[in-house]
């Protein structure tokens, strides 16, 4: 059974979140306000038609397009955030959550397709097989004329690579550990979340592998200035290299005729 299930203290993210910034404006917005602002367009352009959020969460993104889609549909195989998700967003007919993977769907609910699927910061905790398998769910379960937008780490392909975020010692591990490490259940992840630092190429590959076009690509969410020479460090790059380098991307795409 493929899941993508993975745990984090919110409180940790939110001081992780602490050293980046958005680039709209004066810098001053949330720092991924560009990709939020991409998905409002797309709920926008998809109001009479049908969403699909995949690795909801706690409901960050269902919460918002629940107002502003006909249809959404959000799947979240953890039980615990399943269960907030869908005490807090659950609403019949027209906003369901279920404690479903994508494949759980797929096979309870033959045919069904929609509009705008939304996988977001989904893809650099999961195995590099199920990252794969993953999108060829998002294929089939996409409308032949609809969109897809996948939100994820971004790095130089120089620097991409493989990690666990309470591992202090080693910056990189094997794909072959993460891999294992990765699919373990989640009380068995003693070193904190598997972390994968996707290069825009890697990204690329795996969605188009899946038989899906990348229609438009943008990097998001900068490192602070103040915070570079940090991150450099431990990615043995030189400063400069990162200043303009987003630690997130974007790709919308589209299955491939």
């Amino acid at each position: 059974m493929s899941e993508y299930v993975y745990h984090f203290d919110d409180s940790a993210m939110k001081r992780f979140s602490e050293n980046f910034e958005c680039r709209i404006g004066d810098n001053s917005g949330y720092h991924e306000q560009e990709h939020f602002d991409k998905l409002h367009m797309l709920f926008c352009m998809n109001r009479n038609g049908s969403m699909l959020d995949v690795g909801a969460g706690m409901g960050r993104i269902t919460a918002v397009a629940r107002d502003m889609v006909k249809e959404v549909v959000a799947l979240e195989p953890d039980e615990s955030r399943w269960a907030d998700c869908h005490k807090a967003y659950h609403r019949e007919p027209d906003c369901l959550v279920y404690n479903q993977s994508t494949d759980q769907f797929i096979s309870e609910n033959p045919g069904k397709r929609f509009n705008l699927i939304v996988v977001s910061m989904v893809l650099q905790h999961i195995s590099t097989t199920l990252s794969r398998k993953l999108m060829s769910d998002v294929a089939t379960l996409l409308e032949p004329d609809g969109v897809a937008i996948v939100f994820t780490t971004h790095t130089l392909e120089k620097s991409k690579g493989f990690s666990f975020s309470g591992d202090n010692e080693r910056v990189y591990v094997p794909e072959a550990e993460f891999n294992q490490y990765a699919e373990a259940p989640p009380e068995d992840q003693h070193m904190g979340l598997p972390v994968r630092r996707f290069s825009k190429q890697d990204l690329i590959d795996t969605v188009e592998g899946a038989d899906l076009e990348p229609i438009f690509w943008r990097q998001a969410s900068y490192y602070r200035p103040e915070k570079v020479g940090f991150f450099a460090h431990r990615l043995n790059l030189e400063p400069e290299e990162l200043m303009n380098v987003g630690n997130s991307q974007f790709v919308v795409v589209q299955r491939r005729n």
